[in-house]
């Protein structure tokens, strides 16, 4: 009876922490705005601040693992960094979510027939060169079949080549 109630448990806790992409939508939107308004090369002639407060945001242990914190402060490209990775993790939910493309389809560039979606982000490297990330994902029958990290071909794919198709 003990078992029962820990599965059940857990069941309930996995279903807690799963987001909804109404709330990965709002997220993101967030995560954009602090994005967008956080410059990366502090001048004289710019009223971009070189350092950050971390008490301005919400950072985890994770996230400042591997960045010089000098004074509580933290360094502005290293704050573009964190938040390009909380967008790009955003965003590969939302393309993976079952209610998508219902819903998030505004972040993403569409092909005509819903299977293609490519987003797009100003990587804010700061500059008179405009760089971006940019990430495919290809959905068909709602799953995701290619999201841009796929290294690995799939087991079907395998199998239909031989020692002729390897160059």
């Amino acid at each position: 009876m003990k078992y029962v109630f820990f599965i059940i448990f857990c069941s309930i806790a996995s279903i807690a922490k799963a987001q909804s992409i109404d709330e990965l939508i709002a997220q993101t939107n967030e995560y954009l705005v602090v994005y967008d308004d956080t410059l990366c090369f502090h001048s004289m002639w710019s009223n971009c601040p070189e350092y950050y407060s971390l008490k301005d945001f919400n950072f985890t242990k994770e996230e400042l693992e591997d960045i010089n914190i000098e004074n509580d402060s933290i360094e502005n490209w290293a704050v573009i960094s964190i938040f390009q990775n909380r967008i790009l993790e955003n965003i590969d939910k939302i393309a993976h979510h079952k209610d998508f493309p219902q819903k998030g389809s505004e972040f993403f560039l569409t092909s005509p027939d819903d299977k293609l979606f490519n987003f797009k982000l100003f990587e804010n490297t700061g500059g008179t060169h405009k760089s971006y990330i940019s990430v495919m994902y290809y959905k068909e029958d709602g799953k995701v079949i290619y999201d841009g990290s796929n290294s690995e071909k799939s087991s079907d794919e395998e199998e239909n080549h031989n020692e002729e198709d390897i160059i």
